[in-house]
């Protein structure tokens, strides 16, 4: 770095500490000076900061002369370029203009990592752009990645706008006790800021308000909220049915069948349930097996074979082997269609990110994870991942983070009292709350 740049990276610096002094003109001179220079990084970052400046006076068309440089510059990437998508994206809203959907998803996969409030924010946008268009699975996916995003950075309101989003969704489609749900999670977290100002306050009672209303209403259910609809092979439906009822080896013997059949559809879903068996199991060889074919078959492409990688990952974690994460970047790309297995990818990607000592890339996935599992109903995943946070929370000495995490894994479990597997977890978490240390 040339010691020019350096220096504006100093100013840049010197620049935000005055806006959070409150001195806003002197640091609107600095950036302003710094923006004036040649692009580079401290160009486009001062140029991003003083959009920032201009958002809450709705300065739309001064902000886009900002930023329309910024992404016309090719040497500008990374966190730069994404601020600026993210920004141009808030603009377009703002002047009831078309937004890039393209360029905001580009924006988030890069703000998840540096910026996620910023990635949660994006996320809500495109949230609402979706709902809007009537999209309700893509909407209800990013208003739940971004409720674990907001949960992640611990923003106030964040997470619990999401939460009202989506209960507003639930109701809408007839799922009373859904909507129920995410209003008593938002007010759970708001909870945690008794003096969290007026905007807290507004928004709590915004939700009590929607709270109330449900009262009195059936409590329809629809428990998986973003579930894809799929037309499978009735063979893999009534062997799916017999491991749900604990009836495995009849299991083993329908998707032995639709395995050992050519190529096709059925075929390499019947060979990942198997894998999913074997890994239960602790059988890696044979999971292995049941997967290299599906690997071997490019054909098939798309969801199956993004399963699949994920898998083949999961079997190398198991043997404690290493593995290269942007295998998993596929199948988290499928959080719309399959957010369980997004969601779970999400989880191994974490692992790897706590194995070469990234524990903040660790908890934005697991904390992502969270909303995903939400989406697709999973009863271990999400009791799992709340688990997960709350045990790093209590390596931090963050006692009162790992209470709020495990009772919201409880919050979830209630909703599932007849399932075995509830019970399980839930015996779990109350014993992980029990020996959380005091204070």
């Amino acid at each position: 770095m040339s010691p020019s740049a350096s220096a504006a990276d100093h100013r840049i610096q010197r620049a935000r500490a005055l806006i959070a002094e409150y001195d806003v003109p002197s640091a609107r001179a600095i950036l302003e000076a710094v923006a004036a220079g040649p692009p580079g990084a401290a160009w486009a970052a001062a140029r991003v900061e003083l959009v920032a400046l201009g958002y809450g006076g709705g300065e739309y068309l001064a902000m886009r002369a900002l930023l329309a440089p910024v992404l016309a510059e090719p040497s500008i990437g990374g966190i730069e370029r994404a601020l600026a998508q993210y920004w141009t994206a808030v603009v377009s809203e703002g002047l009831d203009e078309p937004v890039d959907l393209h360029a905001l998803g580009e924006a988030i996969v890069v703000l998840e990592a540096d910026e996620p409030y910023r990635a949660a924010s994006a996320r809500l946008q495109r949230g609402r752009l979706a709902r809007l268009e009537g999209h309700l699975a893509r909407a209800v996916t990013d208003f739940a990645v971004a409720m674990g995003l907001d949960e992640c950075v611990g923003s106030m309101t964040g997470a619990a706008g999401a939460r009202l989003s989506l209960a507003e969704i639930a109701a809408a489609g007839g799922d009373v006790a859904r909507a129920g749900y995410e209003l008593d999670a938002g007010l759970a977290w708001l909870a945690r800021f008794p003096l969290g100002g007026m905007s807290v306050r507004v928004l709590e009672k915004k939700l009590r308000a929607r709270r109330d209303a449900l009262v009195g209403h059936a409590a329809t259910e629809n428990v998986s909220t973003a579930a894809a609809v799929r037309d499978e092979d009735p063979r893999l439906q009534h062997a799916r049915r017999c491991l749900r009822e604990g009836a495995v080896q009849q299991a083993r013997a329908l998707l032995g069948a639709l395995a050992a059949e050519a190529p096709g559809v059925a075929w390499a879903a019947a060979r990942l349930e198997l894998a999913a068996v074997a890994h239960r199991d602790g059988d890696i060889a044979s999971m292995r097996a049941w997967l290299t074919p599906i690997l071997a078959a490019p054909s098939l492409g798309g969801a199956l074979h993004a399963a699949a990688a994920y898998g083949a990952a999961l079997t190398s974690a198991s043997c404690g082997d290493a593995f290269d994460p942007s295998a998993l970047e596929a199948a988290i790309a499928l959080e719309v269609s399959a957010p369980e297995l997004a969601a779970d990818a999400r989880m191994l990607r974490a692992r790897w990110w706590r194995r070469h000592g990234n524990f903040v890339r660790a908890r934005i996935d697991v904390s992502a994870a969270v909303g995903l599992y939400e989406c697709a109903g999973s009863i271990a995943g999400l009791a799992t991942a709340r688990l997960a946070l709350a045990e790093a929370a209590v390596a931090q000495g963050g006692a009162p983070r790992a209470d709020y995490e495990l009772r919201a894994g409880l919050a979830w479990l209630a909703r599932f009292p007849s399932e075995p597997t509830a019970c399980q977890h839930e015996a779990i978490l109350r014993e992980h709350l029990a020996g959380l240390p005091a204070g």
